[in-house]
């Protein structure tokens, strides 16, 4: 295959993973060229050398395909010195709760689910343009002191080379904790971590990625436990009806903003599957309901909270 036919299809693959859309890639992953394969190879040696240097290890685990393999590895490289800890906050969706607690138990990593509230944090609560930064500062600062009071010395986190591409608020965060970013440093993008879930038998890491509740409530909205649970109980009914990749955006008063992908849109009318959807979020608590008519692209939140960061 050609450098440019290579160059398309994996451009192609990585809007089809901004979609979500996890399965075209284990479907229809691209052909790469010996030389691309090479480099992978070396940037996974890269990896291994990285995480078996620093000899100890508290792995941030959020359920997430990046952050789920990385401990993977780091407990095959590491064993029992390392140690997983997910963030328990208002924030966390119940299901990726129960989503991490099976990827532990089926591989035999140790863990803890570290809880403790960031609505107490009125940075966070109050949800200004950079509330992602406050929010991870919070939580990393609790994963820091959880490793220290264990005898760890580094905390990993799963962010990759395509997540630094859009400069989100609160990877700042993690550079002044000195959080370190395992796939970052060996120079691997979302796209190569699939690659790497597959080669070691792991498709069932693939999955679509959930940021946090709050990233739903529009920003200058106060975060409340009960808006945070209106969100979840109405993304919950609406990938019950068919629907796994959506988002619930809130907007005051109590206005809900439906987000899918925008193949999946027509689908939602012809099967009249809108009135249904109308009711229960009336009956959650939303007044108004709406969808968006440019759908969902991933990263959207983010990009919409630096803008709006940036102009402030």
């Amino acid at each position: 295959m050609e450098k440019e036919q290579i160059k398309k299809e994996i451009q192609k693959l990585r809007e089809e993973l901004n979609l979500h859309n996890y399965k075209y890639y284990v479907e229809n992953k691209p052909v790469i060229s010996d030389y691309e394969y090479d480099q992978l190879l070396k940037k996974l040696d890269t990896l291994r050398d990285l995480i078996r240097k620093e000899g100890k290890a508290v792995v941030a685990l959020s359920g997430g395909t990046d952050s789920s393999l990385l401990c993977f590895m780091v407990h095959k490289i590491l064993g029992g010195k390392s140690h997983a800890v997910t963030a328990c906050s208002e924030f966390l969706i119940h299901d990726e709760r129960r989503i991490v607690g099976k990827i532990v138990k089926r591989y035999g990593i140790p863990h803890t689910f570290l809880s403790f509230s960031l609505l107490g944090n009125d940075d966070v609560r109050k949800n200004p343009p950079d509330r992602c930064y406050h929010c991870k500062k919070a939580i990393f600062n609790q994963l820091r002191r959880y490793a220290g009071e264990h005898g760890f010395t580094v905390v990993f986190d799963g962010t990759n080379t395509d997540d630094r591409e859009e400069e989100r608020p609160g990877i700042l965060a993690l550079r002044e904790l000195n959080i370190r970013s395992p796939f970052v440093e060996a120079g691997l993008g979302k796209a190569e971590i699939i690659e790497i879930a597959l080669s070691e038998g792991l498709e069932e890491l693939i999955r679509p990625s959930n940021s946090c509740l709050a990233t739903r409530i529009s920003v200058h909205t106060p975060i409340t436990e009960g808006v945070l649970r209106m969100v979840e109980k109405a993304e919950e009914y609406i990938r019950g009806m068919g629907f796994p990749v959506v988002r619930v955006r809130y907007h005051n008063p109590n206005t809900a903003r439906i987000e899918l992908p925008r193949s999946e849109i027509p689908k939602l009318f012809s099967l009249d599957l809108s009135s249904c959807i109308s009711r229960v979020l009336k009956e959650i608590g939303f007044k108004r309901i709406s969808v968006d008519i440019d759908g969902y692209l991933a990263g959207c939140e983010s990009i919409l909270l630096q803008r709006d960061f940036n102009s402030s």
